[in-house]
């Protein structure tokens, strides 16, 4: 990096001014290369390359009463010329491209070419990550132009990227890291990310494009239904649960966990698993909470259970509500879960003879 100064001597002979004894000081300041640019004019200016350090320091000399010359120098204001910086590309891409379920892991790729002509020096790339994003980890890349060594600040969700050494003219760094979608993220959100780029000899900062990324419905849905509407104590009652895999991975250890209503209970051997029987689920101690092992789905694939219910003889009149939820576990091993399913049904009192 080029230091360019001068002193008073450089400029014009040596001025000083004899002090009266009433007269402290008479101060010369020596504004260095601005001063040499002023004097050789425009072109001067414009052959001064960006990245060069401006060191301005002012310098007095004066004669005390007493008839000693003193000497006396500043400290130095140091100041970088700017350069109307250039990055073609500077471009962030992410895959997949297009809609993402909750729980797919997408990976960021950040490509940066320096046009401007010079090197780059302090250079620092930040990128705040979206708040429907969590598990990111940075790529480890081979050496790149300007040694960049990557962070992720969980507290601020920042990803930054400082360059040890200059980015040289004409090259090119890429960086790249990866992040789920938050198993919990609401559908037909948008996920949006974008870069910044920073240098002290850019005299602005320089922003990328951004990518964006629509938030799919959920990867593992369920949809809950009965074959009755109303129900008197002692009646029969059907529950039918599809579960299904909308995401593009596999899921595994599929539970479907089903919440009856107080009033009814499960009947052992009901459980049915497509057009087959199936085990029993199991029961919680409250009696209403049952669990069924569902097998792996596929990308696309879909599971149907069915069982039956019972109205207590206990059972109270009025609305009753059954309530289902699926988990799985992604191929990842990140856990996932369905919006919760309800099927409302209304309990009445049981007829007399």
């Amino acid at each position: 990096m080029r230091r360019e100064t001068c002193d008073q001597t450089a400029l014009s002979p040596s001025l000083h001014w004899g002090a009266r004894a009433d007269v402290r000081a008479r101060v010369l300041a020596c504004v260095t290369v601005l001063c040499a640019l002023v004097a050789a004019g425009p072109s001067a200016a414009a052959q001064t390359p960006a990245g060069t350090l401006i060191e301005n320091i002012a310098r007095s000399q004066h004669v005390t009463p007493e008839g000693d010359a003193v000497e006396e120098s500043s400290n130095p204001a140091t100041t970088m010329i700017a350069a109307d910086c250039l990055l073609d590309p500077f471009l962030i891409t992410v895959a997949p491209s297009g809609p993402a379920v909750p729980g797919t892991l997408l990976t960021y790729t950040l490509s940066a070419t320096n046009r401007t002509g010079v090197a780059l020096p302090g250079v620092l790339v930040t990128l705040p990550v979206d708040a429907a994003l969590t598990e990111i980890a940075l790529l480890a890349a081979s050496t790149l132009p300007g040694d960049p060594a990557g962070d992720f600040d969980a507290a601020s969700r920042v990803v930054a990227w400082t360059f040890a050494s200059p980015l040289p003219p004409d090259a090119t760094t890429v960086l790249q890291f990866t992040a789920r979608v938050r198993p919990d993220a609401t559908a037909d959100t948008t996920i949006t990310v974008g870069a910044r780029l920073a240098s002290s000899a850019c005299a602005a900062n320089l922003a990328s494009n951004t990518v964006s990324t629509l938030v799919g419905s959920a990867a593992l849905t369920l949809t809950l239904a009965s074959d009755r509407g109303a129900v008197a104590p002692g009646d029969g009652v059907g529950f039918t649960l599809a579960v299904a895999n909308a995401a593009t991975f596999a899921l595994t250890e599929v539970r479907v966990t089903d919440t009856l209503p107080a009033g009814l209970r499960y009947v052992p051997g009901t459980a049915r698993v497509g057009a087959g029987t199936a085990p029993d689920p199991a029961v919680a101690t409250d009696g209403r909470t049952l669990t069924f092992a569902v097998a792996d789905l596929e990308p696309g694939g879909a599971e149907t259970l069915r069982f039956g219910a019972r109205v207590l003889p206990t059972a109270t009149e009025g609305e009753i509500v059954d309530r289902a939820v699926a988990t799985a576990t992604t191929s990842s091993q990140v856990p996932i879960a369905s919006p919760a399913s309800t099927r409302p049904s209304r309990s009445k009192r049981a007829s007399r003879a």
